[in-house]
């Protein structure tokens, strides 16, 4: 887990704390929660099979002897692959 620093305006921390308070929990669980439900819903997860389409084939349009299935899972693999590798550098 990584560590961050986010700045509220005081009534703005105020009301999170308050809700904390109120649901049990910290203001760190509130605000990861709050992040991964605006990530998730941004349509920009990790690892989505329609992201993987996007901009991965360069290949000949000439059949290369190989099932499209195939060639195709490779593609999709190395492309997670990247992603993986890129989430690694951050």
């Amino acid at each position: 887990m990584k560590r961050t620093t986010v700045m509220f305006d005081e009534e703005m921390y105020a009301r999170l704390q308050e809700l904390a308070r109120r649901r049990g929990t910290t203001t760190s669980l509130l605000i990861r929660e709050a992040v991964g439900t605006y990530v998730a819903e941004s349509g920009e997860t990790e690892g989505s099979p329609m992201e993987a389409l996007i901009g991965i084939f360069d290949g000949p349009a000439a059949p290369l002897g190989r099932e499209a299935e195939e060639i195709f899972g490779e593609i999709v693999l190395a492309k997670h692959e990247r992603i993986r590798r890129d989430n690694e550098h951050r």
